[in-house]
């Protein structure tokens, strides 16, 4: 897998599959976890993944030969990692712009309603 890391993730629909004869694929979605999180409190909702997390840690553990991947940046190349982190610190930095705007327009029509 590690090759995965000199090509663009946006190629990689372009490339030749490449069989492994005894290989399984684990994508995880857990369905209904926003709303799971709505009605428990914090605490709850990490007991809940932790354990989730943990059990399949331990099965990987007995399976052995496991390559997990945390997050989708680790099979980035770095010069990939740096531009999604330039995105994201852009993106952080125009919504703190954002909120300073919006927290003066609330301050300046409370201004507006207090001078009527």
């Amino acid at each position: 897998a590690k090759f995965l890391r000199v090509i663009r993730p946006a190629e990689w629909n372009t490339m030749q599959p490449i069989l492994y004869p005894s290989c399984t694929l684990v994508v995880m979605d857990l369905t209904g976890f926003t709303a799971l999180g709505t009605t428990i409190c914090a605490a709850e909702l990490v007991d809940i993944l932790n354990a989730v997390f943990t059990s399949i840690d331990h099965v990987a553990e007995l399976i052995g030969h496991v390559w997990k991947v945390r997050r989708a940046t680790e099979l980035l190349s770095e010069s990939e990692r740096e531009r999604v982190r330039k995105k994201k610190s852009a993106r952080a930095r125009a919504k703190e712009s954002y909120r300073k705007e919006s927290a003066r327009d609330r301050c300046r029509e409370r201004e507006r309603e207090r001078e009527k």
